[in-house]
């Protein structure tokens, strides 16, 4: 049968070098569009920590000049965590590394009862559990930035840092330099384990609460109306609608392009094919009068179209090896390419969908045969 399939495409080669050049640009634009989107929207999601449509913001200052208790607040914020993510902001250090002086790093408290949607990307190690975050256990995760200088070897189960002079194990890292996200000076520790030095002279912070698969309205409306009954901070909501805008943005350009470039890959394939029956007009009139029927001639076209597909599939994954450094090398310094890797997951998907097209164009073109007038073919020859 392959050696059939493989004597028909010597027979009609121009054709078939048409179609198998349609069939590598179409998976490799789609399988390269896929991976830019994917990527593009991984970075909106870890620009924003989550879905902006499933988060508030709160900023709470100081009343009368008197600074936030941190412990009071923490204590209100917990009675929220329930079905919230909370995120404590605004609270930052400055530490020392052979290399660097005065870096700044971000002391982000968090507390949740139940695993939320969003976390950060952990490339070492774990991150905090909903247990963990509620308790006075001194464990944290750190910024892969972090974590380059203060554990080149990578962190292990004797991995401590000094925070506020308290000693902290440190059970993950978030993030990758390569990949440039924007928590790589974060330190991520349990709400309750703020160290006192972080706790002196807070005049204001910002309280990020995330909601799994919803909006966090009536959540919002309650602590804030806390807060301020129970005078530990004015509060007040923070407008945070121009990421939400942003975030759609790019939702709907990277859907629209990922279906103009569908369209087009789709064309092309059938346009090389379309060509292919045009040209075989007479080889299907006579394989036709030797006895062959529609259906046999159908599934002809259809192992021919599988074969090229399998074939094309392979030459974009090879192109996919040579690719990926080149990409890196010419394009550094565009952020969604920079830290853009093929996803070999999704060839695999678009091979998938290149199978699905096949099937769909071999349908069209064995219903065009049918629809031609075979027996006039072999009296104009």
């Amino acid at each position: 049968m392959l050696k059939f399939l493989l004597k028909r495409i010597k027979h009609n080669l121009l054709a078939y070098l048409l179609i198998l050049i349609g069939y590598v640009f179409s998976i490799l634009i789609i399988s390269i569009g896929t991976s830019l989107c994917q990527n593009s929207m991984t970075l909106s999601l870890d620009y924003t920590h989550g879905k902006i449509n499933h988060q508030k913001e709160i900023e709470v200052s100081r009343i009368d000049n008197k600074n936030i208790d941190y412990s009071k607040l923490a204590e209100l914020v917990c009675k929220y965590s329930s079905n919230l993510n909370i995120d404590i902001l605004g609270i930052t250090d400055t530490w020392d590394y052979d290399d660097i002086k005065n870096a700044e790093v971000i002391i982000n408290p968090v507390v949740y009862q139940e695993d939320p949607e969003w976390l950060p990307t952990i490339s070492q190690g774990r991150f905090l559990t909903a247990v963990e975050s509620q308790s006075n256990e001194k464990v944290t995760v750190i910024g892969d930035a972090i974590a380059f200088r203060l554990f080149p070897k990578g962190i292990n189960e004797n991995s401590y840092i000094n925070l506020g002079n308290e000693k902290f194990k440190v059970i993950g890292v978030a993030g990758t330099i390569e990949k440039g996200e924007d928590y790589l000076s974060t330190v991520y520790l349990p709400i309750k384990t703020l160290p006192s030095k972080y706790k002196e002279g807070l005049e204001k912070l910002n309280i990020r609460i995330m909601k799994n698969s919803d909006s966090p309205d009536v959540e919002l409306k309650e602590m804030m109306n806390e807060l301020s009954h129970s005078k530990i901070a004015e509060a007040s909501e923070v407008d945070i609608s121009y990421s939400l805008n942003e975030l759609y943005i790019t939702y709907r350009v990277s859907i629209f392009a990922g279906i103009i470039v569908l369209f087009i890959a789709i064309s092309n394939i059938v346009s090389f094919t379309s060509y292919l029956m045009f040209k075989r007009r007479r080889e299907f009139a006579i394989s036709r009068i030797l006895g062959a029927s529609d259906r046999q001639i159908g599934l002809s076209l259809f192992g021919e179209l599988l074969c090229i597909s399998i074939i094309s599939s392979f030459v974009v994954f090879l192109l996919h090896m040579l690719l990926n450094p080149i990409i890196h090398q010419k394009f550094d310094e565009i952020v969604v390419i920079k830290y853009f890797i093929i996803d070999y997951v999704n060839l695999i998907t678009v091979f998938l969908l290149s199978l699905i097209v096949t099937v769909l164009i071999s349908i069209i073109n064995y219903r065009k045969v049918i629809k031609m007038d075979l027996n006039q073919e072999i009296k104009i020859e």
